[in-house]
């Protein structure tokens, strides 16, 4: 991301941009994606206009966004959310949608819960992002989250079957 608030420039300001991807960060409004996105999409629009091309797409994140909640109604809304927030993004056509691992704190007594529901999520998202030719991510955190060093992002992207992460690019991870 070439600058750490796009929002706030315009379109005449962006042209003076040297990067040619951009990635979409999109706040947390879960229940109201499509505000969401109307809050985003004109940006979008102008950086694939300006021919830049809208590399990623970053999932919401934070108050309800967690795709690693022990509760499986819970889970499968988050889930839900995120799958309307691709289908509202695909005509930018991303090739990639980064998912946070879950919400912190993550206690050591519900790691292993939250990391099949995690699993399940990116398997989930995977699959869904394919029919618009499109990956998910997981974004690699540290402190509590899932997905915290090489260990957990391989378990947690061990059934993505067309995801093809080289064996040493994962062990090369910085082990926190």
């Amino acid at each position: 991301i070439p600058d750490p608030n796009p929002l706030a420039k315009s379109p005449a300001e962006r042209r003076k941009n040297p990067y040619t991807y951009e990635e979409a960060r999109l706040l947390a409004l879960r229940g109201e994606e499509e505000k969401l996105i109307a809050m985003v999409e004109p940006l979008a629009k102008a950086v694939i206009k300006e021919g830049n091309y809208l590399w990623s797409v970053h999932l919401p994140f934070g108050g309800g966004w967690d795709a690693a909640h022990i509760d499986e109604r819970d889970r499968a809304d988050a889930v839900c959310g995120f799958k309307r927030v691709i289908d509202l993004t695909s005509e930018w056509h991303p090739s990639v949608y980064v998912l946070h691992g879950c919400l912190e704190p993550v206690s050591d007594d519900e790691r292993e819960a939250r990391m099949l529901q995690c699993i399940k999520s990116v398997k989930e998202l995977n699959e869904y992002a394919a029919q618009y030719g499109a990956v998910i991510a997981l974004e690699d955190l540290p402190r509590t989250c899932l997905g915290k060093n090489s260990d957990e992002i391989k378990e947690l992207i061990s059934e993505l079957r067309y995801l093809n992460v080289p064996e040493n690019e994962i062990t090369n991870l910085c082990k926190l």
